[in-house]
């Protein structure tokens, strides 16, 4: 958790004594208190470094280091019990600890319910949705929040996901998608507490499989669409789909809404558990339908109409960011709206004025007699590489130019994809970095490489122009290092271009080894063009 999420706090929160906690989890003691008094708890937590007195600490089995080594940070901090599993205990009782253990099937999953009982259930007091789905969650949980807030400052309405956590009038990065589910609730608890009434929530794989929304108890859930990404942690898409559908359950909502523009959409829609509205954006039936989709000449974004098939009623909307894969995004927020007893043409018109989606179709330089129109975005898979490039084909006069990467330590069948995907979507594609954890940087440009059928490594602006006039378009061009290879697009663009910046968004730390380095592509895009005089 970051320091500025740690002041995220309710003032009102109900403390539970050890036994309270254990029956919650339907867990045994392995080791009970040793003095006269219970414990009273008064938070919890997994990470032993958020651990403050009064808390339980959650020990997990981790596949790279177990919780239970870091517990005698968390009883320093003050921790009054451990919740582990029976492994955990055996090792913390050999390890001569002194503090209450209580064992369970799963701690993981009880750290949820026990943190809603602590902060008193807040997603019963006020509405929460949840947005699943490989592509779009940030920009509709954004759409939502905008949908629901009389006004772009308004405490009303909130969201926490991949951009950041804004609720209570406070906005706070994040370092994850999903927070973990004690300081979910915790967060949901403040929120409350400070006026918001609406909050939507990114639900992502890992946040299904890692009980991170388990407590969570949603207005209403809904889906967007599955491509391939995050096999690496799943295996395969069939076992990456059922992360996904375990959230249209009771246990989670009562309601859900599914696009169903593609297999896994349709699908869903049979096998959900609780009852579910369609939506869909390419004429397949469904209970609400986009139709007349048009790009207005000079306008940012597209216009649209969202049918209510059953309803017999037809809305004018204007989607105020480029890409028709945000129609899908606002017509799903929309009839999310719907659903949840909003009026629709109120949410359109507010999330036409007051939708701001940091890192996603964020333009970053407008277009202007010398500058190309430079665009940062989030796309990091092969889907959305091609979807923001098509995006921004309307707005392009002259040469689409594509910076990206792929990620390293993740799904390496993906990467010769984007490869190809860049080359057959952009005039000039520039291979680079993303972020490369562990793996070497060249090897993983070499696997996006594959994808292409041919390319030239550069070092300068000057190399990159004589390659662009010695070979026809499309070409691909390799530069190392992701902040040259920003420049170098910058200085090669004509005004008429596009410079789109894709995989990142508004990630400003990028990992090299376990080296955290600033980076923020779209302040180094900011950076180039204020250096550059209007007339050059």
């Amino acid at each position: 958790m970051s320091s500025e999420l740690s002041q995220l706090r309710p003032a009102a929160i109900s403390a539970l004594s050890l036994n309270a906690v254990k029956e919650i989890v339907v867990g045994d003691f392995a080791r009970e208190y040793p003095f006269p008094d219970e414990p009273i708890i008064s938070g919890i937590s997994v990470s032993s470094s958020e651990v403050e007195p009064g808390y339980i600490f959650v020990a997990l089995e981790g596949q790279k280091s177990n919780g239970w080594k870091f517990a005698p940070e968390a009883v320093s901090s003050g921790a009054r019990a451990i919740l582990t599993t029976r492994r955990g205990a055996a090792e913390l009782l050999e390890s001569g600890v002194d503090t209450p253990i209580i064992v369970c099937a799963n701690p993981r999953s009880m750290a949820g319910k026990v943190a809603a009982e602590i902060y008193s259930n807040p997603s019963h007091s006020i509405k929460v949705y949840g947005i699943t789905g490989t592509n779009g969650k940030s920009t509709s949980t954004r759409m939502l929040r905008a949908a629901f807030a009389p006004s772009p400052n308004s405490s009303q309405a909130g969201s926490i996901g991949t951009v950041g956590v804004d609720v209570g009038g406070i906005y706070l990065d994040s370092e994850r998608t999903s927070l973990e589910a004690p300081l979910a609730h915790r967060v949901l608890a403040y929120a409350k507490e400070h006026g918001t009434k609406e909050v939507a929530i990114e639900v992502s794989s890992h946040a299904m499989c890692l009980e991170r929304v388990k407590g969570i108890r949603f207005e209403t859930v809904a889906f967007l669409n599955l491509q391939r990404d995050h096999l690496d942690f799943h295996g395969d898409m069939e076992s990456y789909f059922h992360a996904k559908a375990k959230l249209f359950t009771a246990e989670f909502s009562n309601s859900g809404v599914v696009c169903v523009d593609d297999e896994w959409g349709r699908r869903l829609a049979k096998e959900a558990k609780i009852p579910v509205t369609t939506v869909s954006t390419n004429a397949a039936e469904a209970d609400w339908v986009v139709e007349n989709v048009e790009h207005i000449p000079g306008e940012v974004g597209m216009r649209f109409d969202l049918r209510d098939v059953f309803g017999g009623r037809s809305y004018s909307c204007h989607c105020p960011i480029p890409g028709f894969y945000n129609v899908q995004n606002l017509a799903v927020s929309l009839v999310i709206a719907a659903v949840s007893g909003h009026r629709v043409e109120e949410c359109a018109e507010r999330i036409e004025k007051n939708l701001l989606v940091p890192g996603r179709m964020e333009v970053v330089q407008e277009r202007t007699a010398q500058r190309a129109l430079t665009v940062v975005d989030y796309a990091h898979t092969t889907d959305a590489l091609r979807a923001a490039c098509e995006a921004l084909r309307e707005a392009t006069l002259g040469r689409l130019i594509l910076v990206f990467g792929a990620t390293g330590d993740r799904d390496r069948g993906k990467r010769s994809q984007m490869g190809r995907a860049a080359y057959e979507s952009a005039e000039i594609s520039i291979v680079t970095e993303d972020d490369p954890y562990t793996e070497p940087v060249e090897q993983i440009r070499a696997e996006v490489l594959q994808g292409c059928p041919a390319w030239e490594n550069v070092t300068t602006a000057e190399q990159a122009r004589e390659v662009l006039d010695r070979l026809t378009l499309p070409l691909v061009l390799e530069i190392d290092n992701r902040g040259r290879a920003i420049d170098i697009a910058l200085e090669i663009s004509r005004p008429e271009d596009t410079v789109l910046i894709a995989g990142r968004g508004h990630e400003t730390i990028q990992m090299v080894g376990d080296i955290p380095i600033y980076l923020d592509d779209r302040e180094r895009a900011r950076d180039f063009w204020s250096g550059r005089k209007e007339n050059e």
